[in-house]
């Protein structure tokens, strides 16, 4: 093979060409085995930073290693060390290479015990007994399996394809657009030596946003595979990110997206599409909305891989490939681990761009750490989304600052221990620049240390990036910034107490007022028994009301408050509180109109029995105006106790994403939003009734004309009334339609 003439420095600020150079460095290596006998290492060594150059010379060495003690050629580490004395560190050789070296003499039948290196490399024991005691079988591997492919020219043929051009090249495959001649299509075809189950996978799979694989063909005299593959012709989102860079930070939109995408197709000779309702979208939004339209897609694309049992594990800007009307498909399963598939060893799987990793993703790949492969979950690939997602809106990754180690081990060992520190305040405010807080604050708990603090699942991730999308769900979601809602969430039943207290008392007043004037006071014998019945019945109907409204709020308090201690009730639990909160309202108002009924019978009842000789009018006149008071007291409860409900109660209790687990596509929580979205209607409907129903009694009960003064003051007063409840309606439907969106979620 022949060296790329850019090939020879690296800079580490660019990962992806750091270690696709690395693997071209022992791809040549190889090459000069086969070809040319014993190549001598330092031949191969870049002239790039100390510690790349340090981590090319274990890699290297563990190849050369294997192929001479193949050869029985027993050479070891010191003979190497003799050589090439950069080998050997402070604390002795790396120990990955102690590893190498100990399995090749075990295969060529050495009594050799793991005691032997441990004692004789005392200052690296504790690493050395981790991976001399993990079965990891008896093969002696590098950094990659070091296999060569032919190299293919554009214009020939292979196998059943015309290869028409190269799209894409990388250190494990060549990507060419063909023609199919057997069915007269164009497939993107990936040639790779053989060996991985990609097509095994990914044949599972068929999602608007993952690559639809066809097929695969293996060409066993020329050792190579062929994966044929839906063609996608708008370039690669990495194409984009580079050209995205060259924007300024401020001026960057979804144009810059489009226009990378039109510069892919106009390579390959494709027409821009017309009418594509998606790049009319992504042409008015900034890069923020763009970048979480991308990632939503692309996170609907994981769940429904991971509802498979299927992980991707090797997320980068590389593997995701842009249609013509600028949506996001994800590709290259390649080391994607099936739980369904028989046979299958996790740790054949492993590879992918450690730059994207979670920290556990990490330790299942190093060899001297007890986790396994199976192990993940995930949360593992939406950590590697976040990533992804965190370069495009800055222009590099949360942990940017990475640096190779002294081999393989200690490079692992680095990473790891930087991932588990979490991120630092420095590169949060530099993405709080650039993005939105939703969009920030989600991120930042993607790449939680601790899967456990992540979003539950990449269902949850696209939820939320979807709620980041829509203005109204994001000032819904986002800690609330008004008094009374801050106030709700610190002292949960004290204002739920205001909010039907306040109405009720006023109701209650008015009515002793009215009531006293225009009914007891021709009684001159039933004053007395009036102010002991509103005596009674007040002394009874309120801490009725108010026993009823701690028992029912109390369960969502106690919740309120272990959250503020950061302690979240279980989807099961939360779900049901969120119903609770829901009912509030409606519950209020239906013990409001209940207890207020009740009065309406008890009032005049106990008044003909004081004595009284109340006739058929003045029980009207009594029922109609306790009913009045009685609506009154149940519908401005309704819309002020709802209101908390939906800017207080249910966002606190909201984990997006987190619907319960026998409501999986949140239609049934949804369902519950939408029916108190058109309760509202009806309550307003009732409120807009009640000043004309006020002025009606007043007139046809109250006695004509004569009350005048008081008909005024009850027409005004119940027209603003009616305006503040209006506001307060319309802002709560607002509200309900939103969090019904929430639940319902993003379609896939």
């Amino acid at each position: 093979m022949t060296l790329r003439a850019d090939s020879t420095r690296f800079d580490l600020g660019d990962g992806d060409a750091a270690w696709e150079a690395l693997a071209e460095r022992l791809e040549a290596f190889a090459a000069a085995w086969d070809g040319e006998g014993v190549p001598e290492i330092a031949r191969f060594l870049p002239e790039g930073p100390p510690s790349l150059r340090r981590l090319a010379l274990v890699e290297l060495t563990k190849y050369d290693l294997e192929r001479r003690w193949q050869r029985q050629d027993r050479r070891r580490l010191d003979d190497y060390a003799a050589d090439l004395p950069e080998l050997i560190g402070s604390d002795g050789p790396p120990a990955d290479l102690l590893y190498e070296e100990y399995h090749c003499r075990r295969l060529a039948g050495d009594a050799v015990t793991p005691e032997e290196y441990v004692e004789r490399y005392p200052r690296q024991a504790a690493t050395l007994r981790r991976m001399l005691g993990v079965e990891r079988g008896d093969d002696t591997k590098p950094f990659y399996d070091v296999v060569r492919v032919e190299e293919l020219e554009v214009g020939t043929k292979l196998d059943d394809f015309d290869l028409l051009a190269r799209l894409g090249r990388g250190a494990f495959a060549t990507v060419f657009l063909a023609r199919q001649r057997s069915m007269q299509r164009l497939v993107a075809l990936k040639v790779s030596a053989d060996r991985g189950r990609e097509p095994q996978t990914l044949a599972q799979l068929d999602h608007p946003h993952i690559v639809r694989v066809f097929d695969q063909r293996i060409l066993p005299d020329r050792q190579l595979r062929l994966l044929y593959m839906q063609y996608v012709s708008g370039g690669t989102l990495h194409g984009a990110m580079d050209r995205a860079r060259s924007v300024p930070a401020g001026e960057r939109s979804g144009k810059s997206l489009l226009e990378a995408v039109d510069l892919a197709l106009s390579r390959r000779g494709d027409a821009v599409p017309l009418g594509s309702h998606l790049r009319e979208r992504l042409a008015k939004s900034d890069w923020p909305q763009t970048v979480c339209l991308i990632g939503m897609q692309l996170a609907k694309a994981l769940s429904y891989a991971h509802e498979r049992g299927v992980l991707h594990r090797d997320i980068k800007p590389a593997n995701v490939l842009l249609t013509a009307e600028g949506a996001a498909q994800l590709v290259d399963f390649n080391i994607s681990f099936c739980a369904e598939l028989d046979g299958t060893a996790p740790a054949a799987y492993f590879g992918g761009s450690l730059a994207y990793m979670s920290p556990e993703q990490l330790e299942a790949c190093h060899i001297g750490h007890p986790r396994q492969a199976d192990s993940l979950d995930g949360r593992s690939d939406v950590y590697s989304l976040a990533v992804m997602l965190w370069e495009m809106l800055s222009g590099k990754r949360p942990l940017s600052d990475e640096q190779f180690g002294d081999g393989w081990t200690a490079t692992l060992d680095t990473m790891i221990a930087r991932r588990r520190a979490g991120l630092d305040a420095e590169s949060i405010a530099a993405l709080h620049a650039v993005a939105p807080r939703p969009v920030v604050d989600l991120l930042v708990e993607c790449l939680s240390p601790d899967p456990n603090d992540r979003p539950a699942s990449a269902a949850q991730m696209a939820r939320r990036l979807w709620c980041c999308l829509r203005p109204q769900t994001e000032r819904l979601l986002a800690p609330s910034s008004s008094l009374p809602a801050r106030f709700a969430l610190r002292w949960p039943i004290a204002a739920l107490l205001a909010c039907a207290l306040v109405p009720n008392g006023l109701a209650a007043v008015f009515n002793y007022v009215y009531n006293r004037a225009h009914i007891v006071e021709h009684f001159h014998d039933a004053q007395q028994v009036f102010w002991n019945t509103q005596t009674a019945v007040n002394g009874t109907a309120f801490p009725i009301g108010i026993a009823w409204m701690v028992i029912l709020a109390w369960p969502l308090s106690r919740s309120l408050a272990e959250l503020r201690r950061g302690v979240r009730p279980s989807p099961e639990k939360a779900a049901a509180l969120r119903a609770r909160a829901l009912n509030l309202g409606r519950i209020t108002a239906v013990v409001g109109i209940a207890l207020w009924s009740v009065a309406g019978v008890v009032y005049p009842a106990a008044i003909r029995l004081g004595g009284a000789d109340l006739v058929w009018h003045d029980f009207l006149h009594f029922i109609a105006s306790l009913a009045l008071g009685g609506l009154i007291a149940a519908t401005y409860p309704f819309f002020a106790i709802t209101w908390l409900a939906t800017r207080a109660f249910y966002p606190a209790l909201l984990r997006v994403g987190e619907i319960h687990p026998n409501d999986p596509d949140g239609s049934v929580e949804a369902g519950r939003l939408v029916e108190l979205e058109r309760l509202t209607w009806r309550y307003l409907v009732l409120a807009a009734s009640l000043p004309m129903f006020g002025v009606t009694i007043m007139v046809t009960l109250g006695g004509g004309t004569s009350d005048r003064y008081l008909l005024a003051i009850l027409s005004v007063s119940s027209l603003a009334g009616f305006g503040l409840i209006y506001l307060l309606a319309r802002a709560v439907q607002r509200d309900l339609a939103a969090l019904a969106e929430i639940a319902a979620g993003p379609r896939a």
